[in-house]
């Protein structure tokens, strides 16, 4: 089954169980939840997949190493395009304009161009009402990867789970002009002196609009 297909199951999931949540609006709220549920139903999937290989043991260390790396890949690759899923949806269900995963520069692959990839590429559109928006479960290093990407866009958003991430790391950001996007409900994992710092989803929606 296809990642997007997964997610779109997970989405469907969190409606039929928390049928308010899209009704009160949040979506920090509504991006964490369509999250979650995808995680747990990936869980569920695993165990179906790996369950028996680990209870038969292994036949040495390699094998053991082999099938740990396979699951933590999986693992990494789910998450990430579940991000990027149910961003995705969030801005279809907002009626924001965009295009994902289209070349800007190079071999560059910006996760979202905002309005469009034409507007990108159109000299005359104006720079300052371009937006581009990467999604990173984890960000860590890889946050640098996205700084050639989208060479008209001055400033870049980064969409990330990861939390909380360092006062010198997010000084980092802002001297390369990185804006950090953290949904709400992580907010309180960061000291305080940087919650002021990040974007919630819901801020980065609205300057999107």
């Amino acid at each position: 089954m296809k990642t997007a297909e997964v997610s779109q199951i997970a989405r469907d999931l969190v409606e039929d169980l928390e049928p308010n949540l899209i009704a009160r609006g949040d979506p920090d709220e509504i991006l964490m939840a369509w999250v979650e549920a995808e995680k747990q139903l990936f869980f569920l999937a695993e165990s179906d997949r790996f369950g028996l290989r680990v209870q038969a043991g292994y036949i040495d260390m390699n094998d053991f190493v082999s099938t740990a790396l396979s699951v933590i890949n999986t693992r990494k690759s789910r998450a990430g395009r579940a991000l990027e899923h149910h961003f995705a949806a969030l801005l279809k269900m907002s009626r924001i304009p965009f295009d994902t995963q289209q070349k800007t520069e190079g071999k560059a692959k910006p996760d979202f161009i905002f309005p469009s990839i034409s507007a990108y590429r159109d000299p005359i559109f104006p720079a300052r009402s371009l937006r581009m928006v990467a999604t990173k479960t984890s960000c860590k290093d890889r946050w640098r990867q996205i700084l050639p990407e989208a060479r008209r866009i001055r400033k870049k958003h980064l969409l990330t789970l990861e939390a909380p991430v360092s006062p010198n790391q997010l000084d980092e950001m802002e001297r390369t002009r990185v804006q950090l996007v953290v949904p709400r409900p992580l907010h309180d994992t960061f000291p305080p002196t940087s919650r002021t710092r990040l974007l919630s989803v819901r801020q980065l929606l609205k300057l999107l609009a």
